[in-house]
């Protein structure tokens, strides 16, 4: 008998070791394999069995591993084990590599572990572990683009990126600062790029960085940091601080651009807004500014003494409360109509002044576009016109009591001339010829001046209407061709050189006022045979197409040079020359045509060349209700 107690105690050493190392090896879920080169036996543990989805049942030998090497991973994976079973190496093995998994084709990441022993310098026993790493791999790979797309983006960004650890500005410049400075990223790092900023700013910048560093806060700073070429430029520092997923602090991470143009084009704005301060609140005119959404957001000190009210109380739709309650609504419709047209907007209103007075004042106002181009509002100004309404009211009231005394006498005298020419047509006696004759000629001109002071005063009486608003227009279907003619023919009575011809191609009937039309056909045609001196004929046309009558008077006189050609239809304007002053009037003749036209939404205008004469058109709507 022999006492074998002690190999008991070993035995089961050995197998509570085994087990240990089995529960440590499942626990990390460590797969374990054995290989025999000599005899190509692979023995597998069933963690390794599950990591290549192997049933436990299942025989596996080299050649089944071999298969299940990723294709693109193989060559490298069987160099690295016939490197392992070199003699001449150290038989240590470890690498990482993909494998196709047995059951549902799927790669996977593995890290593989081993260590060869030899016999007689022949590999006899191959044995190690292996570890599904797949996911920690996705993760580097992912890691790995992060930084790489950050690297990239921060590259090619226009603005200057740095970044810094927790004590340093070391970590990071991209590509955009270097570029800048013109200096390595050797040379910036180690607080190196606080040599290019401005001895003036230098000390701030490091303040600004470790007060923040203490609190752990972002902030914001700006300094003259010196570019490649020497000259020193203004930087904008905005900086954030970086925290892990746990929430400990990293560092900061900054984008700073250049702004050294802003900043002095900001100086250029302070200036022009104090410039335009001071402007607005020392002119006599008060000024406005709306935004895009029809609230006011500005008016100037000259509005607030009118008023005598707050900032506050007059911007958005405050400033309505300061208008007289009759003119408010109407407007405010205005405003409204211009506001969605995007057109001038031009009204007169009444205003009770802080004095207790109520004065009339004019509001002019415009669309402006912000600094992109986008429609940002309308601007404008309010001037006060009480005087000149007191002095357009005299006018008018001088214009309706000179018209009335001189429209008596001047109809008295149109009497009395053609009861003359009566007498003288009924006259048989062969003795007065002579002086009949002088009398006929003299009657006659007066009789012609007498038309055109008749003519004047009713110009004079259309001006104030129109500038009153009460021309009115009464309108009926009338024949157009027809009314050329009687034109034509009234003409035709009062010159003896000019020869008029008529085309007409116009057929049937339009709306409007018969007589108003007429009116401007006959100034025209004065015009026409009144500029045209040396010339023996006017021409007229009448066309027509789907919506308009066209009426063109066409006259081979002196001409209108094309810097006149908008400014005759102004009120009172003349030509001003040598040979235009030679031809009387007051002007307004074409303001009034002008007017006449347009309120039948048609529009006149002239083709003229100077000395090659000139074409009056007309263009109106065959039924302007429409």
């Amino acid at each position: 008998m022999l006492d074998i107690t002690e190999e008991k105690k070993a035995v089961q050493l050995i197998k509570e070791s085994e087990e240990r190392v089995r529960m440590a090896v499942e626990s990390t879920h460590l797969g374990t394999w054995e290989f025999h080169p000599l005899t190509g036996k692979l023995n597998w543990s069933n963690e390794c069995r599950k990591i290549y989805d192997v049933l436990a049942d299942m025989d596996v030998d080299f050649n089944f591993f071999a298969e299940h090497i990723y294709p693109e991973d193989r060559t490298y994976a069987e160099a690295e084990i016939k490197k392992a079973m070199d003699p001449a190496g150290d038989g240590n093995y470890d690498i990482q590599y993909r494998i196709i998994r047995y059951s549902d084709k799927q790669p996977r990441w593995i890290r593989a572990q081993g260590k060869v022993y030899f016999n007689n310098m022949l590999p006899e026993r191959f044995i190690g572990t292996v570890l599904d790493v797949t996911k920690e791999k996705l993760q580097q790979e992912e890691l790995k683009e992060s930084v790489e797309l950050f690297q990239t983006m921060a590259d090619n960004v226009p603005a200057m990126i740095w970044m810094s650890g927790t004590d340093k500005f070391n970590d990071y410049f991209n590509r955009t600062w270097l570029e800048f400075t013109g200096r390595t990223l050797q040379e910036e790092c180690n607080e190196g790029w606080l040599g290019g900023v401005h001895p003036d700013d230098r000390q701030r910048c490091i303040d600004t960085y470790n007060d923040s560093l203490k609190e752990q806060n972002e902030f914001y700073t700006e300094y003259k940091l010196r570019r490649h070429d020497g000259e020193y430029r203004w930087i904008a520092d905005n900086s954030i601080p970086r925290f892990s997923a746990d929430g400990v602090f990293l560092g900061f991470i900054s984008a700073c651009i250049d702004i050294d143009d802003q900043k002095r084009f900001r100086e250029k704005i302070l200036d022009s807004e104090l410039l335009f301060k001071t402007i607005s609140n020392t002119s006599p005119a008060a000024l406005w500014m709306t935004d895009k959404d029809r609230k006011n957001v500005f008016v100037s000190d000259t509005w607030l003494k009118w008023t005598g009210s707050s900032f506050n109380e007059q911007v958005d739709r405050g400033w309505l409360s300061s208008v007289v309650e009759e003119d408010r609504e109407k407007l405010i419709a205005l405003f409204f109509e211009c506001f969605a047209e995007r057109k001038k907007f031009i009204a007169e209103f009444r205003l009770p002044r802080n004095d207790g007075s109520v004065r009339w004042c004019l509001t002019e106002g415009k669309p402006y576009l912000d600094i992109n181009g986008s429609f940002a509002g309308y601007a404008g100004s309010v001037t006060d016109i009480t005087e000149i309404k007191k002095l357009e009211q005299r006018k008018d009231d001088f214009i309706k009591m000179a018209s009335h005394e001189l429209k008596t006498p001047i109809t008295s005298i149109n009497g009395y001339v053609q009861l003359l020419l009566n007498i003288y047509n009924e006259s048989e006696s062969e003795k007065l010829q002579l002086s009949r004759s002088t009398v006929r000629s003299s009657l006659g001109t007066i009789a012609k001046q007498v038309t055109k002071l008749t003519r004047l005063i009713s110009e004079l009486l259309d001006l104030s209407k129109i500038e009153s608003g009460k021309l009115e227009l009464h309108c009926a279907e009338f024949d157009l061709d027809e009314l050329v003619e009687e034109a034509v023919q009234d003409i035709r009575h009062t010159t003896s050189r000019h020869a008029i011809i008529v085309e007409s191609h116009f057929e049937g009937k339009m709306y409007g006022d018969k007589d108003r039309i007429g009116q401007v056909l006959m100034n025209l045609l004065n015009n026409a045979i009144k500029y045209s001196p040396d010339a023996d004929r006017v021409e007229v046309f009448v066309d027509v197409n789907k919506r308009n009558a066209c009426i063109r008077v066409k006259d081979f006189g002196i001409g209108i040079d094309n810097k006149e050609h908008q400014r005759i239809f102004e009120r009172f304007y003349r030509v001003e020359g040598k040979t235009e002053s030679t031809f009387p009037g007051f002007g307004i003749g074409l303001f009034i045509a002008g007017e006449i036209i347009q309120r039948h939404n048609g529009n006149i205008q002239v083709k003229s060349e100077k000395g090659h004469g000139s074409v009056f058109i007309i263009n109106l709507p065959l039924d302007f209700r429409k």
